[in-house]
């Protein structure tokens, strides 16, 4: 898969594109939800994906980081 088909996935799936933030030293990227899911609230209002803004320059690396928090 390419660079927008995972994008493209993450917006389909949480019905939003996956956040940029500058992230702490140790962590490339987040996959946060809500401690339970809860069947009466969409997803994206449930989990977000967070990537560290400054992979950007690296698109392969974005790209892993993008798809191993998909993975969560």
């Amino acid at each position: 898969m390419g660079f927008w088909d995972i994008v493209t996935l993450v917006e389909s799936l949480l019905k939003k594109l996956p956040e940029l933030k500058s992230l702490g030293r140790d962590n490339l990227g987040v996959f946060q939800h809500l401690k339970k899911f809860d069947k009466n609230k969409p997803i994206n209002e449930q989990a977000k994906v967070i990537v560290k803004r400054e992979l950007q320059d690296n698109p392969e690396r974005f790209l892993m980081v993008l798809a191993h928090e998909l993975g969560h």
